[in-house]
């Protein structure tokens, strides 16, 4: 649906007949894109566009970004830029200013010779500002847009606590290895506490928590650990830390919950969570809130009555990127006057409140040199005369205007304003957003040629990824990665744009840190160090072939030795070159943080796929032959057969590196266990996969890409792990006798007679459909229950959730009509909640299913 509505005329603009266009179609916290066509006449540059979703931006800072390169305007004013007046020159000024409100003070130099240089400036400034949560005070030195010093005087106190998204209890559940997050939005301030409300749910002890926060623009990220001590059983804890971060820019953070030691502390504690217009999620993310958890975060309140002596030293304190106010003030006026203050230089200061409060400016000095030194201590009010613009119609871009649409997926109305008119109402639609988890490496040498690579949550359907490097350099690849040198060290941020096959675009910013080879080198290795051990003391927790997948999985013995070799080569070496070769090396290496389970399933019941088995692979183990044109016949024979007379359950569990921007799996150990109701031995035959590892030295044999092994007994456990991303129900395992035991039905070696033909043909046909619905059925029956699975919950931690709460909810006593409700409200639909309730109780998910396992395995029994 278009709407749009007709602007009035007004002095100083109008829009044209065609008047506007904009995308319909965004991402996730996108930009609005577009533009309208407009007419200015001597309006007022600090005129304001904005956002029904908020965001504002000055007339004058819209036509200087690059999309309006090419719009075409004059101005009244020499270089389109603000004049100034001063009068009334004190000693001291007091300033009443509202929440909002704006003033400009400053110093006017007025001197026959030519300035040469300024030597130092000063000035105290005194408020009466009150404890706030939001910034107080800030000072635009020059009044040329960049708060250059804000306030970073924070109290002891704190403001409430933000819980995000989330409102009331709906339930609990189990806090496992994985991170548990909620999105709160945070106003700029220098200092926060993060935390969680949790329940003890089992054992006794200390349980440590990690409690992380992240910046969902520029991925910065920040951990601070806190403990949990309850020894009652159903008692609520409030853990929280201060992690050292400051919030400099108002905006949404991510706060995550995080077991430290999860393969100790496990179902120790429980966390209340609910699901209703959510903004949280656990695992990792992708882009889809599913959760709220009772997660929060609260900031320090600004210290009261300010009380400075604004300087160098001050805007240093203050983590100001200005840090030489005198040179600053030298480059404005020899750019704004040449230096010639004959008639008067004029330099602004605007002072912006954002809370009531009376501001005091005193005991200036301003020293200044023009052949001899002269001071000034006299403070003025200056009013600024705004450059009049003047243009024809023309298309006037918003594309970096700053308007942010929503974080969340819905289809609405976005209008954008001038001066407060509307100038044009659209309906546009927000979707789920691909997210960036990292790029690496995030620290590297000047001059050395790094190669950058990024981890995205939605690879498939991406055209181009554009690398913004911030030293002046943009590239555009097709894949996600790029090689880029920087010349110079400090840090850069990296902003990095996705683009996929609707043209739609995708963008996050990270910070690379630039050094010299020679220093990064120690740095990084002290780093993998650390890390190293700090894993090995994840591995106590382990099983003995856990710990030995993991450490096959990760390579780390390889890495040890690859470690102590660099850092040999780091003692010898003299050139940056030397450290160059070493830190080449030292990018190669990726280690988690921290390891965990992050799945686990038992006691499931087995049936491989009919393109699992390799009847090649089968003839060359057993011999006997088939015939190549009837294959499918033969796959789906060998899969009745072993239903008949063979029995596999599963036991999987799934072992996840844990990174601070999200996690995945790194080993799956499976145990199979084997039942042979067969009178004869029996092959298990496995693909071979990534890195397989087997539990001991089972005599397997190997066969053109498979692995097999002869079953004589009735019962068998085979364990095995390997690093593949593999489901546990696509595992490339099966179980068969010979082919030479194999028969399958083929009427063309009928041919005994006329009778037989026509009615021992019949009955036999008869048979044969019989047996070929009865084996097709168990093989849909099984495709069922995956793809209804996989249809009903897209994301797997879903229904691991849902099932989760299900037990909870039947362990507190919940009726399960009651437990149906809850779900039902938290806008889970009723096919979800019948399929995770059958699976909690363990019941059957898909078709009606023929128990033929459990109907053989008792005709053994009684025989």
């Amino acid at each position: 649906m278009l709407i749009f509505t007709i602007s009035f005329i007004s002095a100083g603009y109008n829009l044209g007949k065609e008047k506007y266009s904009i995308e319909t179609t965004y991402s996730t916290g996108d930009d609005l894109r577009g533009w309208i066509n407009i007419s200015f006449n001597e309006e007022p540059s600090n005129s304001i566009f904005s956002s029904s979703d908020g965001g504002e931006i000055e007339l004058l800072n819209l036509l200087k970004k690059s999309l309006n390169k090419n719009f075409k305007y004059t101005c009244d004013l020499k270089d389109c830029k603000s004049d100034y007046s001063a009068e009334d020159g004190k000693l001291e000024k007091i300033y009443n200013l509202g929440e909002g409100e704006s003033v400009i003070f400053g110093v006017k130099i007025t001197d026959e010779n030519k300035l040469d240089n300024i030597k130092s400036l000063q000035f105290k400034l005194e408020s009466n500002n009150t404890e706030n949560t939001k910034n107080p005070l800030s000072i635009d030195f020059l009044n040329n847009g960049i708060n250059e010093w804000k306030s970073h005087y924070v109290s002891e106190n704190y403001g409430e606590e933000k819980f995000g998204c989330y409102g009331s209890v709906n339930d609990s559940t189990e806090l496992i290895s994985i991170p548990y997050c909620e999105r709160i939005y945070f106003e700029e301030v220098a200092g926060i506490e993060i935390g969680a409300y949790v329940t003890r749910e089992s054992g006794k002890g200390e349980v440590p928590f990690i409690i992380r926060i992240f910046n969902l623009d520029t991925g910065n990220t920040v951990n601070c650990e806190a403990s949990a001590s309850g020894e009652i059983i159903g008692l609520e804890e409030r853990i929280a830390c201060k992690p050292n971060f400051q919030i400099g820019k108002s905006g949404y953070y991510h706060v995550c919950v995080i077991l430290k030691n999860p393969n100790v502390d496990e179902g120790k504690y429980k966390i209340n969570f609910e699901s209703i217009n959510p903004c949280g999620f656990a695992g990792t993310y992708d882009g889809e809130y599913n959760f709220d958890f009772e997660i929060f975060g609260r900031q320090n309140k600004y210290a009261p009555n300010i009380n400075i002596i604004f300087n160098n030293t001050e805007l240093e304190n203050s983590q100001s990127e200005v840090t030489d106010i005198e040179n600053y003030i030298e480059g404005y006026i020899e750019e704004k006057y040449e230096n010639n203050c004959t008639t008067g230089c004029i330099i602004p200061i605007k002072i912006i409140a954002n809370a009531n409060q009376k501001v005091k400016i005193s005991e200036l000095s301003l020293s200044y040199l023009v052949g001899i030194q002269k001071e000034i201590h006299e403070i003025s009010d200056v009013e600024e005369k705004y450059p009049l613009i003047t243009a024809t119609h023309q298309k006037l871009f918003l594309d970096e205007a700053g308007f942010n649409v929503s974080n969340i997926e819905k289809e609405y109305n976005v209008s954008v304003y001038f001066k407060g008119d509307e100038l044009f109402e659209e309906g546009i639609k927000v979707e789920k957003a691909p997210v960036i988890y990292y790029v690496r490496p995030e620290i590297t040498a000047r001059k050395y040629p790094t190669t950058f690579s990024i981890k995205i949550s939605q690879p498939t359907g991406i055209s181009k990824y554009k690398w913004n490097f911030s030293d002046g350099v943009v590239t555009t690849t097709t894949v996600p990665e790029v090689s880029h040198t920087y010349a110079e060290m400090g840090k850069y941020p990296l902003i990095i744009t996705l683009t996929n096959s609707k043209g739609m675009n995708f963008s996050s910013e990270f910070e690379i840190n630039v050094g010299s080879a020679s220093e990064v080198v120690p740095s990084l290795l002290d780093k993998i160090d650390s890390n190293i051990r700090f894993l090995e003391s994840k591995f106590v927790v382990f099983s003995e072939f856990q710990k030995r997948s993991l450490i096959n999985a990760l390579g780390l013995e390889e890495i040890k030795e690859k470690v102590e070799t660099l850092e040999e080569n780091s003692k010898n070496a003299i050139t940056e070159s030397d450290y160059e070769e070493i830190l080449n090396e030292i990018l190669k290496i990726k280690l988690p943080e921290t390891i965990g389970e992050s799945f686990v399933g038992e006691g499931i019941n087995f049936y491989p796929y009919t393109d699992v088995v390799n009847l090649e692979v089968l003839k060359s183990i057993g011999g006997g032959s088939y015939n190549p044109s009837k294959e499918q016949e033969y796959q789906e024979a060998i899969l009745s057969w072993e239903i008949d007379n063979a029995e596999m359950e599963l036991n999987f569990s799934e072992i996840s590196a844990i990174y601070q921007e999200y996690q995945e799996p790194i080993v799956k150990i499976f145990e199979v266990s084997i039942n042979n109701f067969y009178e004869e031995p029996i092959y298990f035959i496995i693909k071979d996969m990534e890195n397989l590892l087997f539990y001991t030295d089972y005599p397997i044999i190997e066969q053109d890409g498979y692995k097999y092994l002869e079953i004589d007994s009735s019962t068998q456990s085979i364990i095995f792990s390997t690093t593949e991303e593999i489901d546990f129900e696509e595992l490339p395992i099966f179980v068969s006798p010979s082919l030479t035991e194999i028969n399958i039905l083929d009427l063309e070696e009928f041919n005994q007679g006329e009778f037989f033909k026509k009615w021992g043909l019949f009955i036999l046909i008869i048979l044969g459909i019989l047996v070929f619905t009865f084996v097709i059925y168990i093989v849909l029956q099984i495709w069922y229950k995956k793809k209804y699975e996989e249809y009903l919950f897209k994301n797997r931690n879903n229904l691991y959730n849902l099932v989760n709460y299900i037990k909870t909810s039947f362990a507190n006593e919940m009726k399960e009509g009651e437990i149906e409700k809850n779900l039902k409200k938290a806008k889970w639909n009723s096919e979800q909640i019948r399929y995770a309730m059958r699976k909690y109780h363990g019941k059957n998910t898909g078709m009606p299913e023929i128990p033929v396992k459990k109907i053989v395995k008792r005709k053994k029994e009684n025989s």
